[in-house]
């Protein structure tokens, strides 16, 4: 009574709170009927009529009163907080299905006129239940559905049948999806919460003597595998429940066996029993199917959270290699451990469960076909167990032949992310077809793996797929008599393929758990080489005692013993020649090498600006502000300082337009700028500058160190080490420490070491002669010239990327993704790449093979239904093992034509085709692609080619001839059963073709997606050093994160979307199933029971033929993908020819004459020129040195002269002509041409030829450069001097020796075969540019263009290197670009360029004799010049 007392005012209280909840629309009606619920139930249970009327109260009653109260109050919090119960669900489920029963129950024993009462509450809350079931699967909102993932908050009938991802096919079906449509991945899937989970486990190991990876993934992830473990293994027990009750089937259509008489042999059973066997088969298949898909969702999340760690792990490593490291693990190969390594461990997270479920199916198969046939099935066993030596021989083959397929991917890659990235030095030097060569021959070492593969993966599908047959051999062969499951023994074929499937996922993943962890336990970086302190205002900044440092722990110091203490708020420059330690000073400072003795110290922040800008994909405010908080006035002042006003004013969309990869759209000294820009932002307390100032002009130079750098500039009142080759600097600094043979050879301040006259007095003296008062006139000037007018503004480099799509300030485009279907045209393309013939006759074995198969199981029901089967055993099994040993000889062809000899042709064909147009394609491509882009296409989607495309080709048409034969077979047998076939095909036609809307759409999203994470990657390891000296590691990983994700939210979808087909394909299998059973029935008095069993057997086989038939044909299409993103690129646009028929001298060009006439180019059409309409002629082995201000088309030029861009058209040249200014025509000698309108579009003419009339390979082998940016390859210094072998030693060692590379490179261990790391970072940039400067030498071209050649190199080598060039190619024709004026006041001739036009050419004496002359401005702006006098009088 108490209890009741207690229930009733709490069931009352619940149901209030319920009425006044905010979505009360939705829970008020299913809490008030649950409240009925609870009172009829009572009422129900203690009112029942009896021979008094009298009311008892029963026990249960009261404990129902409560248990229901507490349902109650658990089913209002569960909504409060989350939305709709599984568990509820459930209980409701529990509760119609037991009142289904109950309701039978009370009508047959007539309860139901004994008791009307009872029976009429008992009614109503059977009622009331089922509404409740129904409320129950009402979602909730979401506050904001646009972003939401609705599978958190949907009914849990639409969780369990996937039906929360219907309204993204729907609308996918109507048109395409795009990223804004996707819906933010599950937290559980995150990348951050994957790696937390994983680190912590990881950590661990690391500490351990064998660290084991897949140890710690277990223990990170182990326990989410238990629950698909156990739908996988209901999903068998269930799926082999259904061939036990066609023992039933059977019987029943027995007892309509007529005898000769035309009488019924036994007692013909009710057509209800037939009938509750046919439904009990189609619910066994319903319910196998739920928990068949819940497998692989469960098994799937669990693979993304493991690949997702491994990402995670594989980038956050990456963050924290040591230099040694980082030359052992390239871009190419970290890449692929993160593309295709960690891709492996999503897909084995199924191949797990199949393969444990394949031994769990063999168990119960046994158990079953022991009730048949006794102890015979030991025999069966046996053969099993004999298949395992088999089994381990060929995962250790494929273990073997993966590895070596993925070590020939990782040099294969390495090769493409270098020759990407230097693509404009390999189309310069018409490398293209070596480099060609040079991947083919990697690659081809990776097919030839890839043939034993697809050889070993035909293999064990015939082993897998006759297996079955050979156990039923020896089990019919020992007990021949026992025929009773002779249909479908073992399930048949389809428990091995799953193997034969899984196998090679797991040596697969087997490899990868190896390089993974390999790379996961290479050396970091020494985090106690520098040690940081707070900023104290009282001590120095910087303190190095004693310190020895170098490139690797094992390796020579770079720098040895160095005592330096630098003070707070000094200016600190180091100088020193090419290779003395500079580079190195600053890179241990930041603590980017190995300490090998001392100690290195540093107070407070520190700001990093490289010799080498290092520029992101982003936009040039983002690049500069690097994460920190806006602040505009201060952003204001830096950019001004910095020189970047009038950059930006000229940029599309200002500061907020897009900055390329490695700021392709910036040309070196814009490059330059930003990162200093992006120091000055940083505000920290200590500045290291690595010659920032090399790659601007001089006037720049001047600019920004007397705002920036210099003591009256922004950083005045910071620390600051400036390395520097500007001597004309030195006497504004605080102290000069002079580096020597990787020692501190001089320091102190400028005054000390002039009075010291050491070797930085010998240097100051020889190389800044010009008197302080001349200096001192010549800027003052120049001043009042650039008052005048005189001096035009800085203007923005035009670098060859500018044909890239600058709206409004948008430079690189969304990658393109296909619309709509997958157009046959893809087929083709693959299956021409496969080659015709071989598709033919693959398809002619795949029939002949299942002709086979359903001749052998129509031999087996033929060899039942014999008499005399006992005793002719010998005939009837001979046939049969005939029949399988030709099943396995087609099965081995089929796999061994598709795998190992057709989908091998289209691998290579494919991959030829996109090399050769990849390196053929214009330069402006690169400018607008980021790297990862491309790499994409030739890591994932080419290892899709390789190794999905090929069997899920097989799979479809193996299953397709299956699932045909199958129909065939069932309609032969029962002709009725056809009448569904129609609506069946509809309705699977229905599901695929909404299916593969979405698919299609989501794995091109899925593939896009992928590729800025490769491109971040890859920009990541670029600037690492950047990244760890502003101490923004964190940021660079919450961007991989917010990319990861994006990823990862297309391909969950995707697999969701798998699921949603899965469930409705097997939901129309099992009708299939049902109605060969129930046709079956109708026509039980003309069918056998050996054809029922046929029939039924083929229609439980055809419920996962069709299944893997829809899904192979929707994976098929998915995958195909990789070929039609591939063939985008083989159909884009190339360059011109590459060889030509026009006839050409051997020599040519044997004078090395140049002229332009006339000469207008752009980079595109819609841009506006870059040059326009020069006119000037270069002499038979005359030296032109070009200059001009940022933006006056210096570089432009070059690349016009070897066909990197185009002459524009004929209009846009005229007009060019038309605008220019009397001052720009200024010529004192006939070399400089008048421009001519009539001369047409004008172009470029090397001793008399135009060069547009000749191939590029032709024109680009002809012609020498040396570019700003000096581009070395992975190798040795052999292979970048002489990368194809062309010369012997001592040509090589003359080379060096003459670029004075030679003692350097003598006293390298390895000497001309010493490695060269990733980069060429194991050489400083200046000795970089003397490698290149050696590698010109070796060509011996008429023609040589030097572009900023020895801008990272000190003056001393400078003057040396214009000496060796002036000696060396002394007949040849240089064309010399150079920020220094010391480096081209010895030419012949100096070409002045000024908005894309010609400004002045004459002799230097000339120029400088002329004090209005352009030239003569730009000479006085630097501290280090000499007069024509000094040069002539050399």
């Amino acid at each position: 009574m108490l209890l009741i007392l207690y229930a009733v005012p709490r069931l009352l209280y619940t149901a209030w709170s319920y009425s006044s909840m905010k979505d009360k629309d939705k829970d008020a009606p299913k809490n008030w009927i649950l409240l009925l619920v609870t009172f009829t139930a009572a009422i129900g249970e203690t009112t029942t009529s009896s021979m008094n009327g009298a009311i008892r109260f029963l026990p249960f009653t009261i404990v129902g009163l409560v248990l229901t109260a507490g349902l109650m109050h658990t089913t209002f919090l569960h909504n409060v907080h989350r939305g709709r119960s599984g568990i509820l669900s459930v209980y409701w489920v529990l509760v119609v299905a037991f009142g289904v029963v109950k309701t039978r129950t009370l009508t047959v024993t007539y309860i139901s006129t004994l008791e009307p009462t009872r029976y009429a509450f008992f009614i109503v809350q059977f009622i009331l239940a089922l509404a409740l079931l129904f409320l129950e699967q009402v979602p909730t909102r979401t506050t904001n559905p646009i972003l939401t993932n609705p599978e958190a908050t949907s009914s849990p009938a639409s969780i369990l049948f996937f039906h929360w991802i219907q309204p993204l096919i729907t609308k996918s079906y109507k048109g395409q999806l795009d990223f804004s449509d996707l819906w933010a991945v599950p937290d559980f899937l995150s990348l951050a919460n994957a790696h937390a989970a994983f680190s912590k486990h990881w950590a661990v190991e690391v500490k351990k003597p064998k660290p084991s990876l897949l140890r710690a993934i277990f223990k990170a992830f182990g326990l989410l595998y238990i629950s698909p473990i156990l739908c996988i293994l209901i999903a068998s027990t269930l799926q082999y429940l259904q061939p036990s009750l066609l023992n039933p089937l059977l019987t029943f259509i027995n007892s309509y066996a007529k005898d000769s008489q035309g009488a019924y042999i036994n007692t013909p059973q009710p057509l209800s029993v037939g009938i509750v066997v046919a439904v009990g088969l189609f619910l066994l298949s319903v319910i196998a199917s739920i928990f068949s898909a819940w497998f692989f969702k469960l098994a799937c999340n669990f693979g993304f959270v493991i690949r997702a760690a491994m990402i995670a792990a594989i980038y956050r490593k990456s963050l924290r290699l040591s230099p040694a490291s980082r030359q052992t693990a390239t871009v190419g190969e970290i890449t692929n451990r993160m593309s295709v390594d960690a891709e492996n461990f999503f897909w084995s997270a199924q191949s797990l469960g199949l393969v444990v479920t394949t031994f769990y199916q063999i168990a119960l198969a046994l158990y079953f076909l022991y009730g048949q046939l006794s102890w015979a099935i030991f025999a069966g066993l046996g053969v099993i167990l004999l298949t395992f030596p088999l089994n381990y021989w060929i995962g250790s083959s494929f273990n073997k032949w993966m590895k070596g397929k993925m070590q020939n991917m990782d040099r294969r890659m390495r090769l493409m992310n270098e020759i990407i990235g230097g693509i404009k030095i390999v189309k310069l030097y018409a490398w293209e077809k070596p480099f060609v060569d040079k991947v083919n021959e990697a690659r081809e070492d990776e097919v030839k793996f890839l043939k034993q593969f697809g050889q070993g993966i035909a293999w064990i599908t015939v082993m897998f797929t006759v297996a079955p047959y050979l156990v039923s051999i020896a089990c019919f062969g020992v007990y021949a008599g026992v025929l009773a499951d002779k249909e479908h023994p073992l399930d048949s074929v389809r428990i091995f393929v799953s193997l034969t499937q899984n196998v090679s996922s797991f040596m697969q993943t087997y490899v990868a758990l190896n390089r993974i962890r390999d790379f996961l336990l290479l050396e970091e970086v020494d985090d106690s080489a520098v040690l940081h302190l707070p900023y104290d205002t009282t001590l120095p900044s910087i303190v190095l005692n004693s310190a020895s440092v170098a490139w690797a722990a094992d390796a020579k110091p770079t720098l040895s013993d160095v005592n330096l203490s630098i003070a707070r708020g000094s200016l600190t420059a180091v100088i020193g020649r090419v290779g003395s330690g500079k580079t190195s000073l600053i890179s241990a400072a930041i603590g980017d090498m190995y300490k090998q003795g001392g100690t290195i110290e540093i107070r407070g922040s520190v700001a990093y600006v490289p010799q080498q800008a290092w520029i992101i994909n982003a936009t040039l405010r983002e690049n500069i502000i690097f994460g920190l908080a806006w602040d505009e006035s201060r952003y204001r002042r830096i950019i001004e300082a910095c020189c970047l006003l009038a950059d930006i004013e000229m940029l599309p969309g200002g500061d907020m337009t897009e900055i390329g990869e490695r700021g392709i759209n910036l040309s070196g000294g814009q490059k330059q700028r930003v990162s200093l820009a992006r120091a000055v932002y940083a505000d920290a307390d200590v500045y290291l500058l690595d010659d920032p100032l090399s790659a601007v002009d001089a006037h720049v130079d001047r600019a920004l160190f007397e705002n920036v750098i210099g003591p009256e500039g922004l950083l005045k009142e910071k620390t600051r080490v400036l390395v520097t080759h500007g001597i004309h600097h030195l006497q504004n600094v605080d102290e000069i420490v002079a580096l020597e043979r990787q020692r501190v050879a001089e320091c102190g301040t400028y005054a000390e070491l002039m009075a010291l006259q050491g070797e930085t007095y010998k240097l100051l003296v020889e190389y800044s002669s010009r008197p302080k008062k001349e200096e001192e006139e010549g800027e003052a000037e120049l001043e009042e010239k650039e008052l005048d007018g005189k001096v035009l503004p800085v203007e923005k480099e035009v670098e060859p990327t500018e044909e890239k799509k600058l709206n409004n300030g948008v430079l690189v485009e969304e990658e393109r993704r296909e619309e709509g279907q997958i157009g046959w045209k893809v087929y083709v393309t693959y299956l021409k790449a496969c080659s015709l013939r071989y598709v033919v006759m693959f398809m002619v074995v795949m029939l002949l093979s299942q002709g086979v198969s359903v001749g052998s199981r129509y031999w087996l029901q033929n060899w039942s239904t014999q008499l005399d089967a006992a005793s002719s055993i010998g005939y009837y099994l001979g046939i049969y093992i005939l029949l399988v040993f030709g099943y396995a000889f087609f099965s081995f062809m089929t796999g061994w034509i598709l795998l190992a000899v057709a989908g091998i042709r289209a691998s290579r064909v494919l991959h030829g085709q996109l090399l050769e147009r990849v390196f053929r394609l214009k330069m402006s491509f690169f400018d607008t692609t980021p790297l990862g882009r491309i790499t994409n296409r030739f890591s994932k989607d080419l290892s899709s080619i390789d190794e999905k495309i090929p069997l899920m080709m097989q799979n479809w048409v193996f299953m397709l001839t299956s699932t045909i034969s199958s129909i065939i077979v069932i309609g032969v047998t029962t002709p009725i059963f056809l009448a569904i076939v129609p609506p069946i095909t509809y309705a699977f036609y229905w599901v695929q073709s909404h299916y593969l809307w979405m698919s299609r759409d989501l794995k091109r999203l899925e593939s896009a997606s992928r590729s800025p994470i490769y491109q971040h990657f890859s920009e990541t390891l670029g600037g690492i050093s950047t990244i760890r000296a502003y101490d923004q590691s964190d940021r660079f990983v919450l961007e991989n994160v917010k990319r990861s994700d994006a990823n990862v939210g297309a391909f969950y979808l995707w697999v969701s979307s798998n699921r949603w087909l899965q469930l409705r394909v097997e939901f129309l299998g099992a009708f299939i199933v049902l109605g060969s059973a129930i046709f079956a029935c109708v026509s039980r008095e003309s069918l056998s029971p050996g054809l029922v069993g046929l029939a039924v057997s083929y229609a439980m086989t055809v419920t996962g033929d069709v299944t893997w038939l829809v899904r192979s044909y929707c994976d098929m299409e998915t995958n195909i993908v990789s070929v039609e993103r591939i063939k985008e690129y083989v159909e884009l646009p190339t360059e011109a020819a590459e060889v030509t028929d026009f006839p050409l001298a051997e020599d040519w060009p044997a004078r090395g004459v140049i002229e332009f006439r006339n000469y207008s180019t752009r980079y595109r059409e819609g841009l506006e020129l870059v040059l326009k309409g020069i006119s000037f002629n270069v002499a038979q082995g005359e030296k032109v040195g070009i200059v001009g201000r940022t933006g006056a088309g210096k570089s432009s030029l070059t690349l016009s002269l070897f066909r990197l861009i185009e002459a524009a058209g004929p209009s846009s040249a005229g007009v060019a002509v038309a605008e220019e200014s009397v001052e720009e025509k200024r010529s004192d000698n006939a070399t400089l041409q008048s421009h001519d309108t009539d001369t047409g579009t004008g172009g470029i003419y090397i001793d008399g030829v135009e060069i547009s009339r000749l191939g590029l390979t032709t024109l680009r082998s002809r012609l020498s450069i040396i570019p700003q940016d000096p581009v070395l390859f992975i190798g040795t210094i052999r292979d970048n001097l002489d990368p194809f072998g062309e010369n012997d030693d001592k040509a090589l060692w003359d080379a060096l020796e003459s670029a004075h590379l030679k003692e350097h490179v003598g006293g390298l261990e390895g000497g001309l075969n010493a490695p060269v790391s990733q980069g060429g970072e194991n050489f400083s940039v200046g000795q970089r540019q003397l490698i290149c400067l050696a590698r010109a030498l070796l060509r011996k071209t008429r023609i040589l263009v030097l572009d900023e050649a020895t801008s990272a190199t000190d003056v001393q080598t400078d003057e040396l290197i214009q000496k060796t060039i002036r000696k060396e190619f002394k007949d040849r024709t240089i064309l010399t670009i150079a920020h220094r004026i010391t480096t081209i006041l010895d030419s012949d001739k100096i070409l002045v360029l000024d908005a894309g036009r010609v400004a002045e050419y004459d002799t230097p004496d000339k120029l400088l004799a002329d004090r209005s002359s352009k030239f003569y401005a730009l000479a006085k702006q630097t501290g280090q010049n000499r007069s024509a006098e000094d040069i002539t009088a050399e």
